[in-house]
Formats: C-alpha cells, sequence, structure tokens
C-alpha cells in the first residue's frame, strides 16, 4: 500500500493508528512514526490499496475492576447464607 502524508508517500507493508500514533511499516524494512497526531491531522493521511490497522485501546483499570466486581456479583448471586 502507498501511504500518503503531506509531499511524501511511503510504500508500506502496514500502517498503525494507535491512539495518537502513527507507525508505517516501510516495505524495504524499518518504520516512520508520527507522534502526537491530533484529530484533524488524521484526515491528512490518504491511502492508495490501504487503510489503518487501529489498535483498540485498552481498558482503563477501573473498567477491568468494575468487570471483576460484576463477575464475582455474579458468581456469589447462586450462593445462600447457611
Amino acid at each position: 500500500m502507498k501511504v500518503i502524508y503531506g509531499y511524501d508517500s511511503y510504500d508500506c507493508t502496514k500502517a498503525v493508528r494507535d491512539g495518537n500514533k502513527a507507525t508505517l511499516y516501510l516495505t524495504g524494512g524499518g518504520t516512520v512514526e508520527f507522534v502526537g497526531v491530533s484529530e484533524p491531522a488524521w484526515d491528512q493521511f490518504q491511502f492508495e490499496d490501504g487503510s489503518w490497522d487501529v489498535v483498540e485501546p485498552a481498558p482503563s483499570a477501573a473498567d477491568r475492576l468494575d468487570a471483576l466486581e460484576a463477575a464475582v456479583l455474579a458468581m456469589m448471586g447462586g450462593m445462600t447464607n447457611v
């Protein structure tokens, strides 16, 4: 695939969007990283024969704790006091 940003173009095997960082995996080896990309700037990346591989954000510690508490309560729901 080809990724075009501004006046530069990159031949890539993969383009990964992770939060505010973009990593282009170049066909000839190596990578190019764009760090601190803001929301309007994402529109400046143009693709030929491809698109972003987007990394889903990991759940926060609070989200993981909420899920654990819900699972424990669900398991205890069938228990009765003796």
